[in-house]
């Protein structure tokens, strides 16, 4: 197959591949009252109660777009926590950790279905990025990649406090559609890129309480957090 069938093969693929991705709803047409259900949280010292799952623009928990994992339902769970004392506002708590989620190699991206929420001491947050159709992820989505949302900030007597939910996807170009790979791994990789690359380290692991039941899966997260704790100085923590 000579350079130019093969240029042309990969074109025709991506687009019918994005023509079926964009078949999914991006950016929702109304963000709708979040269920009881969807409210349940558990407690962590120094912050209150935090929400245990990501919550979809329907107010129900995010479901991976309603595919199923092993037979079952999909929960989308919290399993990140940011928290920077050093901020002096809630723009500024924002704008760093943009930053640093840039930094490490997840900025914002496009593509990605919008309009989710988190909980936070009984508050609900829209998610970070704010723009529509965009998420964090550390690759486009015509590649495998992490990716997630965060939501917040609420200020605490600890500092403001951000909360979210990343997972792994992986393309099926056969299916044409994005699959559900992994909530530790993408979890996992996010914090060891921070912590090597940005304000944000690596502190503890705290128990949500939002692993699998009989009911629905969280396929393999393990029903914890991770806390990353932000420094003061980007240029300290970066080598700048």
């Amino acid at each position: 197959m000579t350079r130019y069938k093969i240029t042309l093969f990969c074109i025709v693929l991506i687009s019918v591949f994005t023509v079926a991705c964009s078949k999914q709803q991006l950016v929702p047409d109304s963000i709708d009252p979040v269920t009881p259900l969807a409210m349940d949280s558990t407690e962590v010292l120094g912050i209150g109660d935090v929400g245990k799952w990501m919550i979809s623009p329907s107010g129900q928990i995010a479901d991976w777009g309603g595919l199923r994992y092993k037979d079952q339902v999909i929960h989308e769970a919290i399993n990140v926590i940011f928290i920077d004392a050093g901020a002096k506002s809630a723009a500024e708590a924002k704008t760093r950790l943009v930053d640093a989620m840039t930094r490490a190699g997840y900025p914002p991206r496009y593509h990605h279905s919008s309009g989710y929420r988190g909980i936070i001491d009984g508050e609900i947050y829209g998610q970070i990025p704010t723009e529509d159709a965009y998420a964090f992820s550390n690759q486009v989505y015509l590649l495998d990649n992490n990716h997630g949302r965060v939501f917040g900030p609420k200020q605490t007597t600890i500092g403001w406090v951000f909360t979210a939910a990343f997972s792994r996807e992986d393309v099926s170009y056969l299916r044409r559609e994005h699959l559900y790979a992994s909530f530790s791994g993408a979890r996992d990789d996010l914090a060891m890129n921070l912590n090597e690359k940005s304000i944000y380290k690596r502190a503890e692991t705290v128990s949500l309480d939002n692993g699998s039941t009989s009911e629905y899966t969280t396929g393999d997260h393990d029903g914890s957090a991770i806390v990353m704790r932000a420094q003061n100085s980007v240029a300290n923590a970066s080598g700048d």
